[in-house]
């Protein structure tokens, strides 16, 4: 499991901890947070070396990113997973899944959490991320015809925080605070 930035360190222990009560004897390694560390991930290496964003941000680690990249490249090859899920952060998630194809390293499934954002922009994504991925799971409910169009198998999940906010909210006591009526 590969995550880039603290959102996807989120979704991917949530994800994580999902997959574990229906498996518990997963193993799990990869790049992460302290999220996914608290599910049992074994990081190749800190998130924190590759959570960045921007032009301005990433040129002074360029050189380092590259080696990141390379790392975890060697890290799979080596470890030889079932399945890879990279968890949004396409300019490193795909750069490695691309590397791994152009190895001819397709025995694991890759599948890609988090869809690029095709229906606000870039649509030509949606082609791009079918030719990188084995399946995709998306957070709204109206993302998976764009990629399903490229025949890549999509998945609506929903988005966790809608789940984390239902839990831990308390409708009532919010609407009595701020004047709001209950709904018929």
């Amino acid at each position: 499991m590969i995550a880039g930035e603290a959102s996807g360190d989120q979704l991917g222990g949530w994800l994580m901890e999902a997959l574990n009560h229906l498996s518990p004897d997963l193993e799990f390694a990869g790049i992460g947070g302290r999220n996914m560390e608290a599910q049992g991930l074994r990081s190749f290496f800190p998130m924190q070396d590759i959570s960045l964003m921007g032009f301005a941000e990433i040129i002074p680690h360029v050189f380092k990113l590259r080696n990141r990249i390379k790392k975890t490249i060697e890290h799979i090859e080596k470890y030889k997973p079932n399945v890879v899920v990279t968890i949004d952060s396409p300019g490193f998630t795909f750069r490695i899944v691309k590397a791994l194809k152009e190895r001819g390293i397709i025995s694991p499934k890759f599948v890609h959490y988090v869809a690029p954002t095709v229906w606000a922009y870039k649509p030509e994504r949606a082609e791009k991320t079918a030719k990188l991925f084995d399946a995709l799971m998306v957070l709204l409910p109206f993302e998976p015809p764009y990629f399903e169009a490229h025949k890549l198998h999509t998945s609506f999940t929903g988005h966790p925080i809608a789940w984390w906010w239902r839990e831990k909210g308390d409708g009532s006591a919010c609407r009595a605070r701020n004047g709001i009526a209950e709904s018929a």
